[in-house]
């Protein structure tokens, strides 16, 4: 490995020594030189460029929040020279500085520049020398308000089908409950809840977590403007009680005893609610379907049951019966 390394030493003490080496690296020399002055030359020359300039409104009380939506930038282009044009590229991004006192409205809530003043902005942003040719923003009209925003519960608007077997048996989990409404009092005031935009999924069998946006309302502003929802899915388990049966449709003074006096029923639920307390079911045994005679079987059916109960069903269909005088 040694003997390798002293080779390669060697000869490059025998190549750089060389005339034709010494051309190489004159010729490379003169070429990094010819194109420093073509660099230089270029960058003298006119050129057009457009630029993408920013909005930033300066001394805003905290009390003020804008209804309206301030522009992230704005589209101009400026015909300049390009080393003035590359430094507004690379060096100092170019954004537009407006004053709040000086073009806001107090009495209608309106911060408002007109086109002339724009073009001075753009102009005084990008330097004497710069020419500007167009200018994607004719004007700005901005709507603020320096009333508190008032406090609005959010509702989660959704259209989920699960997989058989899953249902959403929760109620949705937002990260915040709520949004503060800004506006003026005729267009706040009216205002109850917010909605959110529509979240639909299909066959799902986890839960659904989507950021999910509100729906807008004209004249107002929304903060936040996009939540968080989670909406639970679960399987369904089933699940077995005894449930007391009642005889309806009995004449007056009549007593019908039941041969048992309890059922067993099957429903399903959502797995988070298998330990709840045992639901409201109320089956019945309508005497007015008995067959003849005071004793012998009678139909029995669910009268009523909360919806939580998926798919109840009774495992007995009849009982026996027998009526004492």
């Amino acid at each position: 490995m040694k003997g390798r390394l002293n080779g390669i030493s060697g000869w490059w003490k025998r190549v750089r020594t060389t005339s034709r080496f010494h051309s190489i690296l004159l010729y490379i020399a003169f070429v990094a030189i010819a194109a420093v002055f073509w660099l230089v030359l270029a960058l003298n020359d006119s050129a057009q460029q457009t630029f993408d300039v920013g909005i930033k409104i300066n001394g805003v009380p905290d009390s003020v929040t804008f209804v309206s939506d301030i522009p992230d930038n704005f589209h101009v282009t400026v015909r300049d020279k390009s080393t003035s044009l590359l430094r507004n590229a690379v060096l100092r991004p170019p954004t537009i500085d407006i004053s709040f006192k000086d073009y806001a409205d107090a009495d209608d809530d309106v911060l408002s520049i007109g086109r002339n003043d724009l073009l001075a902005m753009v102009r005084n942003t990008f330097g004497a020398s710069a020419q500007v040719t167009s200018v994607s923003l004719d004007s700005l009209r901005l709507v603020y308000t320096d009333r508190p925003g008032k406090r609005v519960p959010i509702v989660v608007s959704s259209d989920i089908r699960t997989e058989s077997g899953y249902v959403t048996g929760q109620r949705p989990r937002l990260s915040q409950g709520y949004t503060l409404v800004y506006g003026p009092a005729d267009a706040t005031d009216t205002i109850t809840r917010v909605y959110t935009q529509r979240i639909v999924r299909r066959d799902v069998s986890e839960p659904v977590t989507a950021d999910v946006a509100l729906k807008p309302i004209p004249g107002v502003r929304m903060i936040p403007s996009k939540v968080k929802v989670t909406i639970p899915v679960e399987p369904l388990v089933n699940k077995r009680e005894q449930v007391g049966v009642t005889v309806i449709n009995t004449h007056e003074g009549m007593n019908v005893l039941l041969f048992p006096q309890k059922v067993e029923v099957s429903y399903y639920v959502p797995m988070s609610r298998f330990n709840d307390p045992q639901p409201d079911i109320e089956v019945v045994a309508d005497y007015g379907e008995r067959g003849r005679g005071i004793s012998g079987r009678i139909p029995v059916r669910v009268q009523r049951a909360p919806a939580q109960c998926v798919n109840l069903t009774v495992l007995t269909d009849s009982l026996e019966y027998t009526v004492v005088k």
